[in-house]
């Protein structure tokens, strides 16, 4: 958790998932933490890295609609990128069920969000604040549409007061959205475990190496 945490959130699902079987650990749950100790021992010498860039920061926002078979709960993804490495991630499995993909990845949007108004007063206060709104890449065309037409739709009627801060901060210019491939979303990783070449190609992207 230590790692996961701190430098290595290429593990941060996995380790995520399996710590809520701390207390009641099954024999399939012993083999996973068995298969991440070997990877991090394969990839022992990987940390991340940063190099001087030009580049504004990027957010990257993902969700995984009811992948957990327990609850039907969605899990929640996103990553912010400076200097060609990650500085600041989260995976966490959402706190409702979420009727359709469209309304995970929107509670996504709205984690990350979140998090980019904390960085934005952060470094404003270091004396760094950025010009421009902070972008956020999503996959769903249709969770971005809520934030960006905050009208009345039935669909979305249910979706709690709490998540819609998204649309203000989008109206106020905070943030910006853009749309990114799925085969190109860094933090799918955080959301889900994918197969070697996808999760070595985030794990890059990400800075780690």
């Amino acid at each position: 958790m230590y790692l996961a945490i701190s430098t290595r959130p290429d593990i941060l699902h996995s380790v995520s998932k399996l710590s809520q079987r701390n207390t009641d650990p099954h024999v399939e749950h012993e083999a996973g933490v068995k298969h991440v100790l070997r990877y991090l021992k394969k990839t022992v010498n990987w940390k991340l890295n940063y190099m001087k860039s030009n580049k504004a920061i990027e957010g990257f926002a993902d969700a995984d609609w009811g992948s957990d078979p327990s609850d039907r709960k969605s899990y929640s993804g996103y990553a912010f990128v400076l200097a060609g490495g990650v500085f600041s991630w989260e995976s966490k499995k959402q706190s409702v069920v979420a009727l359709s993909s469209t309304e995970t990845e929107y509670l996504a949007l709205s984690a990350a969000a979140k998090e980019a108004a904390y960085i934005n007063k952060l470094l404003k206060e270091m004396g760094f604040g950025q010009s421009g709104p902070t972008v956020i890449n999503n996959d769903n065309l249709s969770s971005q549409s809520l934030v960006k037409s905050p009208t009345y739709h039935a669909r979305s009627k249910h979706i709690d007061i709490k998540f819609h801060h998204i649309r203000q901060m989008y109206s106020n210019k905070e943030i910006d959205l853009s749309y990114i491939s799925t085969n190109n979303m860094m933090s799918d990783m955080l959301t889900k475990n994918l197969h070697k070449s996808k999760h070595v190609k985030f794990s890059k992207e990400m800075g780690i190496f």
